[in-house]
């Protein structure tokens, strides 16, 4: 009885792998079209890829020559031309020595400053209010 259960599990097996429609012959005709497939897209993929590259290298260019002086000046209040260093206004990527971000402040005139000092009498008026209370 155990003999012919194994004889019959190995017709099993051996038909799982040398069967013209077995699980094996259908992996290996699936992977055959999926590496046909990729070879087809292959110079698509290429030909897009270089295309980005080249329009990524493009804006990198253009970022490298835009000038943010102008929105330094409106937003922080740093003087044109200023480097980071040179002023206390600091600027739109200028850090403090502790990697705080630095823009505006006393005696600088900008939105950011101008937004801080809104706030800032706001808050005195609220108090105001409360002690008013």
């Amino acid at each position: 009885k155990y003999f012919q259960m194994s004889l019959e599990a190995e017709e099993r097996v051996n038909a799982s792998t040398t069967d013209s429609n077995s699980t094996v012959e259908q992996s290996a005709l699936i992977r055959d079209r999926v590496e046909d497939l990729m070879l087809e897209q292959e110079s698509q993929f290429r030909d897009k890829q270089e295309e980005q590259a080249r329009l990524l290298d493009e804006l990198a260019g253009k970022l490298q020559s835009l000038d943010l002086s102008t929105a330094a000046e409106l937003t922080c209040g740093t003087p044109p031309g200023a480097s980071c260093s040179e002023t206390e206004c600091g600027g739109p990527n200028c850090r403090t020595d502790e990697g705080q971000e630095k823009c505006g402040g006393p005696g600088c005139g900008g939105l950011v400053t101008v937004a801080h000092s809104a706030w800032q009498k706001a808050m005195d008026f609220d108090q105001d209010v409360l002690s008013a209370l």
